[in-house]
């Protein structure tokens, strides 16, 4: 059996039981007395918790039940097999960066190899992995850090704060906090294209805004700290099912439905409607605001012209 799976046993006991003694848990779970104590140790270090010794070789942990949020319900369970299924045929590298075992992995791949066709990776590859780990680091400890960054030029952000890890639009990001003043200071950084990461000692303060932008943003373009605001566009009825049935903005909201579709959006930045719009021409128009229906004419001509 596994660590993992012996870790998770052994985690299971505790927040069902609430202490353990050391030599009865080790024969309970098939498990040596070195092996308890290390797992012991990990509960501690990972989830901020700390046994109390009662009694020689016996520990209480009088917190136990704030573990239980660590733990599947079995409907929990099911949606995660799925995720790990696509994750282990398409990027098998990512889980062994999760630490997934190896047994593990290629039990998965054995057996989804027979059920699911993968025609084309929905992850990028990370050749860039390396900075993973220091990134990880700085936003488990929240470190400050510099990044030497390129994509269509050299950019260097000092003193930067790494808020989440990112995975959006079929690309990993890492979202920080610059002194860039260009969109507050909020950037989605492509991790592949990052050249350096020097970690500083000097920690900072948790950005609770920051924090709810990353909960509720709806693209990578989505402004920080801007005000919200609507716009109204109009679907053709050839292509209206692709709308009733896939949200392309979370904020989608059908206002009218006759065949063709009127819909709501409410966005921070032009630029996440004007992208969808393009991408779905000639069936999309922008009806409110009028001048955003202008710009997206004006990006069309002008490809016109580029390309003519």
């Amino acid at each position: 059996m596994s660590k993992t799976k012996n870790f998770l046993r052994f985690l299971d006991f505790i927040v069902k039981n609430g202490k353990f003694c050391t030599k009865e848990v080790a024969d309970l779970l098939d498990l040596s007395p070195r092996t308890i104590q290390r797992f012991k140790n990990e509960i501690e270090e990972f989830f901020g918790v700390r046994f109390i010794q009662s009694e020689r070789g016996c520990y209480v942990l009088p917190s136990a039940k704030r573990l239980k949020r660590f733990l599947l319900d079995p409907k929990d369970a099911q949606d995660f097999e799925k995720v790990f299924d696509i994750l282990a045929l398409a990027n098998r590298d990512f889980l062994r960066f999760l630490h997934i075992d190896n047994e593990v992995i290629e039990k998965l791949l054995q057996d989804d190899a027979k059920i699911y066709k993968i025609k084309e990776t929905p992850f990028e590859d990370l050749a860039n992995s390396t900075m993973l780990s220091p990134l990880k680091e700085a936003i488990k400890y929240q470190k400050k850090i510099d990044i030497h960054y390129h994509s269509d030029r050299d950019y260097f952000y000092k003193e930067a704060k790494p808020l989440r890890i990112v995975y959006a639009e079929g690309n990993w990001y890492v979202a920080a906090l610059t002194n860039d003043p260009i969109n507050n200071g909020f950037k989605f950084l492509r991790i592949n294209f990052i050249r350096s990461i020097k970690l500083h000692s000097e920690t900072f303060h948790t950005d609770y805004d920051a924090l709810a932008f990353l909960d509720r943003f709806q693209s990578l373009f989505s402004s920080y700290k801007a005000l919200p605001f609507e716009v109204i566009v109009q679907v053709d009825k050839e292509v209206a099912r692709h709308f009733r049935t896939k949200r392309h903005l979370p904020s989608q909201k059908i206002l009218q439905d006759t065949g063709d579709l009127t819909i709501q959006y409410t966005i921070t930045n032009e630029n996440e409607i004007l992208l969808l719009a393009k991408r779905w021409l000639p069936h999309m128009r922008i009806i409110e605001p009028k001048s955003l229906q202008q710009k997206l004419l004006e990006l069309v001509k002008k490809f016109l012209n580029d390309n003519s």
